[in-house]
């Protein structure tokens, strides 16, 4: 999950860089709510610790809502390239589904409101364990294939292509909103994809530099229009 957020994150950032403010303005929250938590679990739990973590919740609550509707925003934009993308790459065989665990909320006061809702349900936990249970730093991104959770039910080559989907879908709408082709560099994808998928791959990419990294030749020189090097002990030869 960690990793998933932090891949939203990133794009996010390229895309709209005052999310690096919204993302940091949290995070500093968030910190600073857990240290008082820690210190509260390791003195006993406080008196007086209802006011301060009220405090502490609506500046969380407010400043959630805002990273929360960045990534549900950049999700909505990325899901129908993503989901384009796959459909190539399977040659139509499987649908690709991504979504974003999110409060059914319509206004970042309504998500502040959910949010700040669940940091005061989760409070009794919070104490117990020292540090907060609940927020956009557990929020998830959600695949599937053809409406199953593709991390549970789909084949290597499956998580895979869906992968490079979403790295894709990410760089097209980069290309999109900015006006400027992505250079794209893509290490060993070839492994566990099918004749067709590697096709998609290497000669369905129009308009892009994209650099492919591969250990066997053969692969490789089934794009005839690429031009293909060789590293063999440090060496580079065409």
């Amino acid at each position: 999950p960690e990793g998933r957020r932090r891949f939203v994150d990133g794009a996010c950032c390229q895309l709209r860089p005052h999310y690096v403010s919204v993302l940091t303005e949290y995070n500093k929250a968030l910190v600073q709510r857990n240290a008082f938590l820690r210190q509260c679990k390791e003195r006993g739990g406080f008196t007086a610790a209802g006011d301060q973590l009220d405090l502490w919740d609506h500046t969380l609550a407010v400043a959630g809502a805002r990273v929360t509707r960045y990534r549900e925003e950049y999700i909505r934009r990325l899901q129908p390239i993503a989901a384009r993308i796959y459909d190539g790459l399977s040659g139509g065989r499987e649908q690709l589904t991504v979504g974003w665990e999110t409060p059914h909320a319509d206004t970042p006061a309504d998500i502040a409101r959910y949010w700040l809702g669940a940091l005061q349900d989760a409070r009794r936990a919070d104490l117990a364990v020292g540090y907060t249970t609940v927020g956009p730093h557990r929020e998830d991104l959600h695949l599937a294939l053809d409406g199953l959770a593709a991390r549970t039910y789909g084949s290597q080559g499956q998580q895979r292509s869906a992968v490079l989907a979403l790295k894709l879908a990410e760089a097209s709408l980069l290309q999109e909103v900015t006006g400027e082709t992505p250079v794209a560099f893509l290490d060993d994808v070839m492994s566990e994809l099918d004749t067709s998928r590697q096709d998609y791959i290497l000669n369905h990419i129009d308009g892009w530099q994209v650099v492919i990294t591969c250990c066997e030749p053969s692969t490789a020189l089934k794009n005839t229009a690429a031009k293909v090097f060789q590293v063999k002990q440090g060496v580079i030869s065409e």
